[in-house]
């Protein structure tokens, strides 16, 4: 006792230490609190399981109990049937034999068969059979003797007939030496057994454990979601209160140096956090006003495409004047380059409000890329400009599907319209150890340092000769989109030399790791 007192004193402080630590740390103490919420439940499941189990078996072993009872009733009821007709026969009726009884004599006390039912009259009753019969019965094989009156009566039976089979499932009839008359000798741990009345026929039957435990197995699920059920809300839970524990921690520290500031600083604080609010607010208000603008203008913008272009083709008639038919023209190809525009800036606006879905998965990178250069190769021919794929076999990355395509059609078409006619663009899908990558090479104008500085940002317009531009987010969208996918977008190359635009995306381990267990192969060029 002193012993444990003295360890005791000894942990103390470290038990103390440890408490204020789960006390101070809140992140501590609900992961603690799951672990003991998982582990009381997990415990209780398992006493419960535990008892469930100990009372299905004691249900199936009282089951058999009664079952072997029942069975040593009608095996009595039987024989008695046969004591019976013995009686019957000893007082000089003809009883008719109960079923399963094939001959029944008597005998007296020396031995002289007195008379005889069933089907012969040739019994041997051996002498080591009538000795004992004449003080209790006896059961041997198929002879049953006993004494009736002075006399004793031999029954030739059949002893599957004094219990019905059906009901010697895993049950069986045994004599006084143990012998199996009928059923099967039942199997495991548990048997029970139950005598015949006064006859020397036994009765055992036996617990099947698998029988009496298959409503207790069909229960486990309910039992794992006992365990399971309230771990895993609990575990919804904690990161909800652990944001809103540390919202209460940082507001009251904002509280506690708020107060602590000088009159001066004070104030000064409150007017930035109002700054700073007021900025969030107009952020989202710009957003809100550009997706909104942007829908209102195309609905009328579609308006004006449409008549344009049915002037133009006269469906309701010439229109009076060549000119007029080139005015339309005019109209409807600026109405599409203007439709162009407000799409890219309501799509910028939609993803830099965060309203664009991203589903990351496993995406092949060389269909894609195959994909994309062949829905270019139209207008790269038209310049007389080679667009060609160089890609890798087995290349696959972590991505959007969708918003990763979106992405390397704006390269692509970003570099056709700035670079030279007659030039060549290269689109390559290769990998560097655990990174895949999709580049797009140019060989037209490419981008100073002060232009890669402010590549990315949106409404930036860098002035080309010859060339006319967009609206500034070919960029600005790709960036974004490759960001919200985990990923990098970076710009190399000089200026007057062409570009090199890289995106970089992770590669999925086990892709990785089936690569490095190969041997590397040659690329393939497309």
């Amino acid at each position: 006792m002193t012993s444990s007192a003295g360890a005791f004193s000894r942990a103390r402080p470290s038990i103390a230490s440890f408490a204020r630590a789960v006390l101070l740390d809140r992140r501590l103490a609900i992961f603690l609190c799951l672990i003991a919420i998982g582990g009381s439940f997990a415990a209780a499941s398992a006493l419960q399981m535990r008892i469930d189990r100990a009372h299905a078996l004691a249900q199936a072993a009282q089951y058999e109990k009664r079952r072997a009872n029942d069975l040593a009733t009608f095996a009595t009821l039987s024989l008695d049937r046969i004591e019976s007709a013995a009686n019957a026969l000893l007082q000089g009726e003809t009883p008719l034999l109960p079923p399963g009884v094939h001959t029944l004599a008597l005998y007296d006390g020396e031995g002289i068969r007195l008379g005889a039912l069933g089907d012969g009259t040739s019994i041997e009753a051996p002498p080591s059979l009538l000795s004992p019969a004449r003080r209790h019965k006896v059961l041997s094989g198929n002879l049953l003797a006993f004494p009736s009156g002075g006399d004793v009566a031999v029954a030739v039976i059949d002893t599957r007939a004094l219990v019905p089979e059906r009901l010697l499932e895993n049950a069986g009839l045994f004599d006084a030496r143990g012998e199996q008359l009928a059923g099967i000798a039942p199997e495991g741990e548990h048997v029970f057994r139950a005598q015949a009345g006064s006859w020397p026929l036994f009765v055992k039957t036996g617990n099947d454990e698998d029988a009496a435990l298959a409503a207790w197995r069909g229960a486990i699920p309910l039992y794992l979601f006992e365990i399971l059920g309230p771990a895993l809300a609990a575990a919804l839970l904690a990161p909800v209160l652990v944001n809103a524990f540390e919202r209460r921690r940082d507001a009251l520290r904002a509280v506690k140096a708020l107060r602590a500031a000088r009159p001066s600083e004070r104030a000064l604080l409150v007017r930035l956090a109002h700054a700073e609010r007021r900025a969030q607010e107009g952020l989202r208000a710009k957003t809100e006003f550009i997706a909104h603008m942007s829908h209102e203008l195309r609905t009328p913008l579609n308006a004006v495409i449409g008549f344009a272009e049915v002037i133009e083709k006269g469906l309701y008639g010439p229109a009076g004047n060549p000119k007029y038919v080139e005015y339309a023209h005019d109209i409807a190809e600026a109405g599409r380059g203007l439709h162009a525009r407000i799409g890219d800036i309501l799509e910028y606006a939609n993803i830099e409000a965060g309203r664009q879905k991203i589903a990351i998965e496993t995406v092949e990178l060389v269909s894609l890329a195959r994909s994309v250069v062949s829905e270019n190769e139209g207008r790269a021919f038209a310049r007389k400009i080679a667009l060609e794929l160089v890609s890798e076999p087995d290349l696959y990355a972590l991505a959007d599907l969708h918003a990763l395509r979106r992405a390397l059609s704006l390269l692509v078409e970003n570099s056709l319209a700035y670079a030279r006619d007659e030039g060549r663009i290269r689109v390559e899908a290769r990998k560097e150890r655990d990174t895949a990558l999709l580049v797009v090479r140019d060989i037209g104008v490419g981008f100073s340092k002060k232009e890669k500085e402010a590549l990315g940002q949106a409404f930036v317009q860098f002035a080309r000769e010859g060339r006319k531009g967009g609206v500034g987010l070919g960029l600005a969208i790709a960036t974004a989109l490759v960001h919200r996918m985990g990923g990098v977008l970076i710009v190399g190359g000089y200026h007057g030399l062409g570009a090199t635009v890289e995106i970089r995306l992770a590669a999925p381990p086990f892709i990785m790791a089936a690569q490095a267990a190969t041997q590397p192969r040659a690329s393939a060029s497309e």
